[in-house]
């Protein structure tokens, strides 16, 4: 069929010239496809590594102000009372938001009223908390005359190398507490 015209008649009677030879093509090849579906699918791939990484500094960002948050309601504790509180943990170890009632954690401090709500991890998983414990004075060779102290620690950051840069940090010579997660804060029960 090779450069026949074919005459072809339209409803209205006017005829219709299609040269199978010169017509023009419309529409795109599969190669054209193919470049653009790889192309939306390189994008989509780099948008969801930056939202994901967008996600865990946000969590990030939250840990460190629920951190402080419980950093000031410690402080305000130890001014109002003259003392730091234990664990209400069940077996006597670390007090941690992880546990299967968080609404419990660090109670000591919603009933003094140095907080409304304590935070929790904003993951709250067994790698990812908030934990605190009550230390007796002396304890890995910490001043026995600043009395117990406490430790509140931040379990694994998102974004940031252990520990993270800016970690307070709390060490006796026989302990160093900033070692053992991404965010440490201590305090005595003596100034």
């Amino acid at each position: 069929m090779s450069g026949v015209i074919l005459m072809l008649m339209n409803r209205a009677g006017t005829e219709l010239d299609i040269d199978d030879k010169n017509s023009k093509k419309r529409g795109f090849t599969i190669v054209e496809l193919l470049i653009v579906i790889v192309v939306i699918g390189i994008l989509a791939a780099i948008s969801l590594v930056a939202y994901s990484g967008l996600q865990q500094r946000s969590r990030d960002a939250a840990r460190f102000q629920d951190a402080k948050s419980i950093e000031k309601a410690i402080q305000l504790y130890r001014t109002q009372t003259g003392a730091l509180f234990g664990p209400t943990s069940v077996d006597g170890s670390w007090e941690t938001s992880s546990e299967d009632n968080p609404g419990d954690f660090m109670e000591a401090l919603v009933s003094a009223s140095t907080i409304s709500k304590v935070p929790i991890d904003p993951q709250n998983t067994a790698s990812r908390h908030y934990r605190y414990y009550l230390y007796p004075a002396g304890t890995s060779g910490c001043d026995v005359a600043r009395g117990q102290f406490a430790v509140f620690q931040i379990i694994d950051l998102e974004t940031s190398p252990r520990p993270y840069a800016n970690d307070p940090g709390f060490s006796c010579s026989g302990r160093n507490w900033a070692t053992e997660a991404d965010y440490t804060f201590g305090i005595y029960q003596n100034n």
